[in-house]
């Protein structure tokens, strides 16, 4: 009886994992995979209340922003829209607005 000669597959798969360093680098993988920024699944939700007053006016303003746009607009979009422009709202306004409205 001969005795087998050669690679198996298993040996194969880890000979091309031991590639030199520089090739790695090197390659670029091109994909047709869209990463998407606004994963929000797996993350702990934030509930928190809101007067009827406030509920109809982040309507309004829902409705409003979906009137200027063919693309759909929801409530969770607008808030989220609002804390992007954080750096560009007047820190003392926002805070006279808290402490009138609440």
């Amino acid at each position: 009886m001969s005795k087998l000669t050669g690679t198996t597959n298993l040996n194969n798969r880890f000979s091309k994992k031991e590639e030199p360093e520089e090739l790695l680098q090197k390659k670029e993988k091109l994909t047709t995979v869209k990463t998407n920024r606004n994963v929000t699944t797996g993350l702990s939700p934030k509930p928190f209340r809101l007067t009827t007053d406030d509920i109809s006016g982040l309507q309004e303003l829902t409705e409003e922003i979906q009137s200027m746009t063919k693309k759909n607009i929801t409530e969770a979009k607008v808030i989220r829209g609002l804390i992007g422009m954080r750096d560009k709202i007047n820190k003392k306004k926002l805070l006279e607005s808290i402490m009138h409205n609440t």
